[in-house]
């Protein structure tokens, strides 16, 4: 559950900032050399989507600042979403808000997804992480990204709600549908709007259910506040699709990349190997290393300006995350995975300030018990054939992960 990459209308062009080239097809496979080489000239550059920010600092002054929010309506416009339940539900739903309507939708989230409450929830993702593994053969190759990362995420969300454990593969399958949104690909709009058509239906089920038997559950806790007057129906629907949408997707393909990057890396494997409490310093650096979110994008409220630059007011400013999470002057050596960094930077991927990601203690959690697992059950685990990886200049993805558990 990581943060949402957002939209807006472009800054005005500036002939003294580098070009950075959206369609360039290193995306797909390394791009850092084409940042570093952009990040060398200016912190800033200049894309069709508006300001690109590839320094570290300065992205997270971004992220931080309030005189910056978000406009995710610009992404449905993009995908052609012009009318239609699945874009009067984006006009009412959480990312879309500001203010005190933003702060009210958030609280009841950012109240159970709070990290002491998410620690409590350790166990029970672990049993699941486990019962997945237990349905792996552990001497033939498997891709681990349909038969574990893409699932965990799923049951817990399952878990969470206190749906059963069989809706995970429609919960699964339909958060990446209705998640391919942030791709920007008009293509994909009637797929995008079939999603909605099912979850929506879906989650008024899961509701009426949930209504005649409350629990200690998130569902149970938004229908409370539902019957108190503090959430209107509708809010209820839209928080609890939010759910859905934040819950599966991209913390997936985040595992995929961390686990990734470790399994293509034997020695900081058999380090993890012997001392597990490197776990949660892998996870932090798997996600800087290589984060499934590729922009954050905030909106000018006002004119303003960025590190000399003017910002006019509407105008985006997109928080480039590789850029920024290898950014030289806040991690030396950025291009190695290290595991003894002295102090890790902040992840611009997970957001910051009022728009920081909810979900985020819950997906590292989630990321350190599938790591964990891994390593004490399958501690000789290796890549079965090359990681397949699918990069656009939005979001990361692993959609194979070829891996034989325990070698014969």
């Amino acid at each position: 559950m990581t943060a949402a990459a957002q939209g807006g209308a472009a800054s005005p062009s500036s002939p003294d900032l580098p070009r950075l080239d959206l369609a360039d097809p290193s995306w797909a496979g390394d791009p850092y050399p084409m940042l570093d080489a952009l990040r060398d000239a200016s912190p800033l550059a200049e894309s069709k989507r508006g300001l690109e920010v590839l320094d570290h600092a300065a992205g997270l002054a971004v992220l931080r600042d309030r005189r910056y929010t978000r406009d995710h309506m610009s992404i449905v416009d993009a995908v052609g979403i012009t009318s239609g339940p699945a874009r009067e539900y984006k006009q009412r739903m959480l990312l879309s808000q500001k203010g005190e309507q933003h702060l009210r939708l958030r609280l009841p989230l950012a109240r159970y997804f709070a990290p002491a409450r998410t620690e409590s929830l350790r166990a029970q993702i672990r049993a699941i992480v486990d019962t997945l593994l237990d349905e792996v053969d552990p001497t033939q190759p498997a891709n681990l990204f349909t038969a574990l990362f893409n699932r965990v995420p799923a049951e817990a969300y399952c878990m969470l709600v206190a749906a059963p454990r069989e809706d995970a593969p429609f919960v699964s399958r339909v958060s990446d549908q209705v998640l391919a949104i942030f791709e920007r690909d008009p293509s994909k709009k009637d797929s995008i709007e079939a999603g909605y058509a099912e979850l929506f239906p879906y989650m008024r089920e899961r509701i009426a259910e949930r209504r005649a038997a409350l629990g200690d559950d998130i569902l149970s806790s938004l229908i409370r506040l539902q019957q108190a007057g503090e959430l209107t129906e509708d809010e209820l629907v839209d928080e609890a699709s939010t759910l859905v949408e934040a819950s599966t997707d991209n913390t997936a393909h985040q595992m995929g990349l961390v686990v990734a990057a470790l399994l293509e890396r034997p020695e900081v494997w058999r380090r993890l190997v012997g001392d597990h409490s490197l776990v949660p310093r892998a996870v932090g650096e798997g996600v800087r290393f290589e984060a499934r979110v590729r922009v954050v994008t905030r909106i000018a409220t006002g004119t303003t300006e960025l590190l000399g630059h003017p910002v006019p007011a509407g105008g985006a400013v997109n928080v480039v995350v590789p850029a920024g999470h290898r950014d030289p002057a806040r991690t030396p050596d950025p291009h190695a995975f290290d595991l003894d960094r002295e102090s890790p930077p902040q992840l611009l991927t997970f957001g910051g300030g009022a728009y920081a990601c909810i979900g985020m203690h819950l997906a590292k959690i989630e990321a350190q018990e599938v790591l964990d697992a891994l390593l004490t059950r399958f501690p000789t685990a290796e890549l079965a054939a090359p990681v397949i990886r699918g990069d656009n200049a939005y979001v990361a993805t692993t959609p194979e992960v070829p891996v034989v558990l325990s070698p014969r």
